[in-house]
Order: structure tokens, then C-alpha cells, then sequence
């Protein structure tokens, strides 16, 4: 629609990136703090370890993973990360090597810097490049439309780098002096809307509409014939998710969104 009047448009990506508007962050600082209070770490030996089964997460494995890491950064990548690296190994029929990543370079970050910049620093270089800015180039290059980032000027982003957390986070409400800002020239009523993401309701639609698609494509057949994922351990993962006893369905999405992918560029 845009590109029927305009060849250029703006974007306001970056800004949760950069001022700290994700909920996940805080989330991730409030769990830190918790895990981090004495004797907590006993309990990771008290945690059921789940065997075999990957339909919940292996919380036993995830407490050793995060206790053994000294790394702020890599501690947030485990309290974030949807499937753990021993779930990924059961679901694969072969072996796998845990790759370096972002992550594993919290070390090399200023130590000075306070946790919540830590996150922010290595959300540049995951999330925003591999993910928010993938979305919106495709889908603005796809019709011939300049999709710009004011937010992502390298000047903007390493002022706000320097800020302390309290200019970004304060009272539980995250981009504050950003609100504090944009409060002067956009009316209140507009700024404090709940935050909606550009997420689709693929859960519904998995067990709706796509439902015969998931089970075509996750099927004990198809998967003999990939030879990449574990029928037994995949099939555990959809047949969760269908009866509802899945509460985390993230696996179950990554899943089929690589089946779809497969089917259509592998074979």
C-alpha cells in the first residue's frame, strides 16, 4: 500500500534493541538475580531430568548449563533459548557440534558495562540483523520499496550505549527517556498502547487450518525418509502439541517451519 504513493518509507526498528523496550530483558534480569540467590544452585540437582523425552523442556540440564556458565551473556541465551543443546541432540539422528556464537562472547564485552547493556550488545548482533531487519527488507525490497532505520544512525545508537539503565528501564517500563521524549509530541493515549509484536496466531492455525499440513509433513513416513530428525522424538513433539500438553509450542513451530522449508528447496 505504501509503495503505490511513496519509494521510500521510514522504520522504527531498532528502538526496542537499543533503548531496552523487550520484555525479555527483564524477565532475564529478574531470573538472574533469583538464580543467582545462595543455595539456589543445589536445586539443579533436585530438578527431575526427563530422560528421554523432549515435549517439556529439560529443566535439569537447562540449571547445569546456566550454573555452569560464569558469562552473563551466555546465561541469557539459556534462559531464552527455546530448545536446549541436549534437546537438539535427541531430536537429530546424527551427531552435532555446538557452534560458536555471539553468545559465547559475552567475555570479550566491557566489563564495566551493566548486564541489561550486555544483552542489548549481543541482541545487535543476533536478533535485529538476523531477524527484525531480515523482516523488514524482504518485505520492502520485494516490492521496490527503501525501507530506512532512523533509529539505527551509528550516532543515536552509541549515544544510547553510553546511557545508564535507569535512562532506559525505570519503574518496570522499558525505552523510558525514549517515552519521555515522544510524551511531547505524540498524545499519551497513542504511546501507552500495550505493545503488540508482528506475530501470527500460527498456534491456532496449526491445529485448525494447517493441522493436515503438520501432520503430512511431521509424519513417521516423511521423516524415514529425511533421516534428519528422530521419528519417535518428533512425532513426541507434535502429538503433544495436538492434545495440548505442550505448553511451550516455539519447538513445535521451528519444526514445521523446516519441514515447510525443506519440502520446498531440498527435494
Amino acid at each position: 500500500m505504501a509503495r503505490k504513493t511513496v519509494t521510500v518509507a521510514l522504520s522504527a526498528d531498532g528502538g526496542d534493541e537499543i533503548f531496552a523496550g523487550y520484555p525479555k530483558y527483564f524477565n532475564a534480569l529478574k531470573r538472574i538475580k533469583g538464580l543467582s540467590l545462595p543455595g539456589v544452585s543445589l536445586l539443579a540437582n533436585l530438578v527431575p531430568a526427563g530422560g528421554h523425552a523432549i515435549s517439556q523442556q529439560n529443566k535439569r540440564s537447562k540449571f547445569k548449563d546456566y550454573f555452569e556458565s560464569r558469562d552473563e551473556v551466555k546465561k541469557f541465551d539459556i534462559i531464552t533459548q527455546a530448545m536446549t543443546y541436549y534437546e537438539t541432540q535427541q531430536l537429530l539422528t546424527l551427531d552435532i557440534k555446538n557452534l560458536r556464537t555471539p553468545f559465547d562472547e559475552g567475555s570479550l564485552l566491557n566489563l564495566s558495562n551493566d548486564t541489561l547493556s550486555k544483552f542489548q550488545a549481543t541482541e545487535y548482533k543476533t536478533y535485529m540483523v538476523d531477524d527484525i531487519l531480515q523482516k523488514v527488507d524482504r518485505a520492502t525490497m520485494c516490492t521496490s520499496l527503501e525501507g530506512r532505520e532512523p533509529f539505527l544512525d551509528h550516532r543515536l545508537v552509541e549515544f544510547a550505549a553510553t546511557l545508564p539503565t535507569e535512562y532506559k528501564y525505570r519503574n518496570g517500563v522499558g525505552k523510558a527517556i525514549l517515552k519521555d521524549i515522544v510524551h511531547q509530541y505524540v498524545p499519551a493515549s497513542i504511546m501507552q498502547r500495550p505493545k503488540m509484536g508482528f506475530g501470527v496466531p500460527l498456534s491456532k492455525w496449526l491445529k485448525n487450518e494447517l493441522k493436515d499440513t503438520l501432520t503430512d509433513v511431521i509424519s513417521e513416513s516423511h521423516l524415514k525418509d529425511q533421516q534428519i530428525f528422530k521419528p519417535s522424538q518428533a512425532l513426541q513433539i507434535r502429538d503433544a502439541f495436538l492434545s495440548g500438553r505442550q505448553v511451550e509450542d516455539e519447538r513445535l513451530q521451528y519444526l514445521f517451519l523446516f519441514q515447510l522449508w525443506y519440502n520446498k528447496w531440498m527435494k
